[in-house]
């Protein structure tokens, strides 16, 4: 077993990390291609890199390319991606095609919406017409090949302190939006996945989003997990049973950003126990706490998973700087140029 440790702590478990393969109904194969796009929940994903590691670590030993096309407060038509070339017609929207078909995609991640629900309830017309007719295009790509989409609902607005408004308004419009996407979700038989029911459901003290609407660290870190639940996926439903705090055990368990340990009958409901990962402490809760289950997000637990996101995050970053904003650059230059000059978009090499 590649890069084993040992997890022993008052509660008596023994962890390995390994890669585990559980297949639900979304399974990604060697050589394909799959694409993330949307508004700003897709390009700050990049950023953090849980996103992209919760699909990677759920299908180990598979060479799967991922493409994330995410650009900040996006529309369906692609609106903020427009260049130099702003005064031609749709140019955002013909960044996106191309970058689209630059990407080839076996999967594609679609995350709408936040952007368009702030223009409110009478935009949802336009959203669904521009939602329905990027589907469309994108089926187009490749005929010969079928795309399998995942779509995901905007988040829930996060209520905030402070001077910050309330969002009790923009949630009622998040809703329809979210509906809509359900409803696409349906008609053209993809995966969906609720984010917006998910966020509302988030009650701790913890701060999830860095203004409300845009979610940091933590944000992503368990939407991740939530995202790959709702689809099945292994890296993100990782559980441990510990049935006495006496004799160690060992577990076997795939990287996952966040870690569910739950503890037996033999707990005393009302004692305090501590989780300890290689004699360091991470987790302490009650005995009724640890039988209903405590997420363990960090520590020795989580390190390798953090280890993966960090290496995600270098590679997007080669990405970003030098395939998807250079394209979008040299591609809005070269239209009002010499094209025998200046070719019109460049091949990415990075994989």
């Amino acid at each position: 077993m590649n890069n084993p440790f040992k997890l022993v702590g008052v509660l008596g478990i023994v962890v390995i990390v390994g890669l585990l393969a559980l297949r639900g109904e979304v399974v990604m194969k060697t050589g394909q291609s799959v694409v993330f796009v949307g508004d700003t929940f897709a390009e700050r994903a990049q950023e953090y890199g849980y996103l992209e590691a919760v699909f990677s670590a759920s299908f180990p030993g598979e060479d799967i390319k991922f493409r994330n096309l995410g650009w900040s407060a996006d529309t369906v038509r692609g609106l903020s991606r427009a260049g130099f070339d702003h005064l031609q017609p749709e140019p955002g929207w013909i960044h996106l095609l191309n970058s689209l078909k630059d990407a080839d995609p076996d999967w594609v991640i679609v995350a709408y919406g936040m952007a368009e629900s702030f223009a409110g309830p009478g935009n949802l017309g336009s959203f669904e017409a521009g939602y329905r007719r990027l589907i469309a295009e994108i089926k187009s790509i490749s005929p010969e090949k079928p795309v399998r989409f995942i779509l995901l609902s905007p988040i829930a607005h996060e209520f905030l302190p402070g001077e910050l408004p309330d969002p009790g308004s923009h949630n009622r419009d998040l809703r329809l939006y979210a509906d809509t996407i359900r409803s696409i979700a349906g008609d053209i038989a993809a995966d969906y996945v609720d984010l917006y029911s998910w966020m509302r459901r988030q009650t701790g003290s913890e701060k999830l989003t860095d203004n409300g609407i845009h979610l940091n660290e933590l944000g992503y870190k368990r939407a991740a997990r939530h995202i790959g639940q709702s689809l099945g996926l292994s890296a993100a439903s990782v559980a441990i049973q510990i049935p006495s705090p006496q004799e160690p055990q060992s577990h076997v368990v795939p990287l996952a950003p966040i870690i569910m340990v739950r503890g037996g009958d033999g707990l005393d409901q009302n004692e305090s126990y501590i989780l300890r990962v290689n004699g360091e402490p991470v987790l302490q809760a009650t005995g009724g706490q640890w039988q209903s289950g405590m997420a363990v997000e960090s520590g020795a637990l989580a390190e390798k998973s953090a280890e993966l996101a960090r290496l995600i995050q270098q590679k997007n970053r080669l990405f970003f700087y030098r395939c998807a904003r250079r394209t979008i650059l040299t591609s809005s230059f070269s239209e009002n140029m010499n094209k025998d000059r200046m070719p019109g978009r460049f091949p990415c090499l990075i994989r």
